[in-house]
């Protein structure tokens, strides 16, 4: 678990992977952590096959994203089969997911019900991004996977 120091006290340093075909999607959500919250690490991929091969190196390397923000509609291998794919896995059971969509379909709900995924519409102006990155970040910074109770 990487931290900082902040106030003289070490701080959790979140580290975010963001799953999204729309590259101004993850880049809007990217400035708004940043900007809110700059200690915040974050990795992207544009499809759930990059997002596993990602989660993949990094768990090579002794870590694993606190949170995977994970768009539904997405080609190569979406946000649908990405959720049961990392639910099924025995190191990524515990992920932290957010689906961040624009999809209000009732299906899309119940997958991250059945999932324990958290739901998020993507806003459609600043303010609604800002409170959007706020969750992301706390969901990150105060459950981390190393600090998770089972």
């Amino acid at each position: 678990m990487d931290t900082c120091v902040k106030n003289n006290e070490a701080v959790h340093k979140p580290l975010i992977l963001i799953v999204d075909d729309d590259p101004d999607d993850i880049f809007f959500l990217q400035e708004m952590l940043l900007t809110l919250y700059p200690e915040t690490e974050i990795v992207e991929a544009y499809d759930g096959l990059a997002a596993l091969a990602i989660i993949n190196d990094l768990q090579e390397r002794g870590r694993i994203p606190d949170v995977v923000v994970i768009d539904i509609n997405m080609p190569v291998m979406d946000g649908r089969e990405l959720i049961a794919h990392l639910r099924s896995g025995n190191s990524t059971k515990e992920l932290n997911l957010i689906v961040y969509t624009t999809s209000s379909n009732y299906f899309d709900n119940l997958i991250c019900k059945q999932h324990n995924a958290e739901l998020i519409l993507k806003p459609s102006d600043m303010s609604m991004l800002e409170k959007a990155a706020r969750i992301i970040y706390r969901m990150g910074a105060e459950k981390p996977l190393g600090v998770r109770e089972g």
